[in-house]
């Protein structure tokens, strides 16, 4: 009889300690273990037997967007008088990323970070006979901060021209070549123009993105958005002593670091903005001189303003044409004016509106048209 009342003693207190732990294995609904049990560590990765090979990766663990991040396996170990092969993979990357290892068996492989994100990376040696144990690196690209605008632009017509004409006719080109091509990506002659003709262009130049289209002489002028795959373009402010005008505009240029972080190794990119703003209608009157057009033009060329990790090249023309016709038929075409500005600049620029003023005007009217090209190029530095 007692040892009935000590085995009906011992089964409650069993059941009690399973209450008290949320039941038998169930989820508790408010109790939980007595005594938590931590989870059980993940298997460790085999340690290498003696004489076994060992990789090593020796790279950090992040690196800006666009950098050609490079791998180190060479201190990577093999018994002495072994043969040391490397296996590089890519075991992960971005969604969008088009990341590739330059070559799976080299001691020091290097890829592109083209997306921001994580990059996995996984080495295994081999002594000729056995391989090692695997060993991952992730990386992660960071975007960079934006380090402002690489050029501001204002065009001011200062002479009151209500009959003027609001639209500028617009061409953009975004494109790629060697990066041994940085001061002279745009060479002479080359620009939005050549490119979305197709006309003269170098054997090594690649277009990315080509547009033409219209743009308002009055406010920014441009919409803000990208400029193709390399730069993008917001407002920018009008001279402080100036304010604008009926015709006028204003803006900044920088660079696009998601764009740019896509430019493949061992290219350059640019971006060439033109527009022509058509001015007034030049008829020739008897007499001397007659009334002036004058126009302010402003800004601001920072090429120290590229991306961490990128060098740029900036350059903006401004010309002045005069057209001559007789009889509404084009006879002749001049230059007036015409200025190169590679840093900050601001200058008032005349022009007279009698075309009989210039020594090569022929015909019976004319008109004159304000041109304006942007170049920029951007390049990646050595790491």
């Amino acid at each position: 009889m007692k040892r009935q009342v000590k085995h009906v003693l011992a089964s409650s207190a069993a059941l009690v300690l399973l209450s008290a732990c949320g039941g038998e294995g169930g989820g508790s609904s408010g109790g939980g273990l007595l005594f938590p049990v931590p989870a059980p560590a993940p298997a460790p990765s085999p340690a290498p037997a003696a004489g076994d090979p060992v990789a090593v990766i020796t790279a950090p663990s992040s690196g800006t967007l666009g950098q050609v991040f490079t791998l180190d396996g060479i201190t990577s170990a093999v018994a002495s008088g072994k043969t040391k092969t490397y296996r590089w993979e890519m075991r992960s990357k971005p969604a969008t990323s088009r990341a590739a290892l330059s070559d799976s068996g080299s001691v020091k492989p290097f890829f592109l970070l083209d997306v921001a994100g994580d990059y996995i990376v996984r080495l295994i040696v081999n002594d000729g006979e056995r391989d090692s144990v695997p060993v991952d690196l992730t990386i992660t690209a960071v975007v960079p901060a934006s380090t402002g605008p690489v050029l501001k632009f204002a065009l001011v017509e200062t002479t009151a021209a209500p009959d003027s004409p609001k639209l500028a006719s617009l061409q953009v080109c975004d494109a790629y070549r060697l990066d041994s091509h940085l001061a002279d990506f745009w060479t002479a002659g080359l620009n939005a123009s050549n490119c979305n003709s197709g006309l003269g262009l170098p054997p090594d130049f690649q277009y990315q993105y080509r547009s033409t289209g219209f743009l308002s002489v009055t406010g920014p002028g441009l919409f803000p958005g990208p400029l193709g795959e390399h730069s993008t373009v917001a407002a920018g402010a009008f001279p402080a002593d100036l304010p604008a005008t009926p015709i006028s505009m204003s803006y900044e240029v920088a660079a696009n670091i998601a764009g740019l972080a896509r430019t493949s190794i061992g290219k350059a990119g640019g971006t060439s903005l033109d527009y022509v703003v058509p001015g007034y209608r030049m008829n020739a009157p008897s007499g001397g001189p007659g009334p002036k057009a004058t126009y302010r033009i402003a800004g601001a060329v920072a090429p120290r303003n590229a991306p961490q990790g990128w060098e740029a090249v900036v350059e903006t023309t401004v010309k002045i044409d005069v057209s001559a016709y007789t009889a509404s038929v084009l006879t002749t075409k001049f230059n007036v004016y015409t200025k190169k500005f590679s840093a900050d600049f601001s200058e008032d620029v005349a022009v007279e509106l009698n075309p009989s003023a210039y020594p090569e005007f022929a015909g019976d009217q004319a008109r004159y048209d304000v041109s304006v090209s942007h170049q920029v190029a951007y390049k990646r530095k050595p790491n």
